[in-house]
């Protein structure tokens, strides 16, 4: 074993000096896609459900007055929303 190998080692990296990094494969990238397809599917029929709902009905969901009339405003769900 040579020093570089014992310093990617330590450092929890495998590729050293002079090597590139893979790009992901392709079921990876299929899988991804897919993922990132279907959540925003979700946030569409989330952001058309809530936009159908009164006031009274978003606030005792928990969301606030400014959160509200972001969501009439912006016909979108807020971001604090999905955190």
């Amino acid at each position: 074993m040579n020093m570089s190998s014992n310093i990617s080692a330590l450092q929890g990296s495998s590729i050293g000096h002079g090597e590139v990094e893979k790009s992901p494969s392709l079921l990876t990238r299929l899988v991804n896609g897919m993922v990132s397809r279907r959540e925003a599917q979700a946030r569409r029929y989330v952001q058309a459900h809530l936009n159908g709902l009164s006031d009274t009905r978003l606030k005792d969901l928990g969301f606030t007055e400014a959160e509200i009339a972001e969501i009439r405003a912006t016909k979108s769900v807020p971001a604090s929303y999905w955190l």
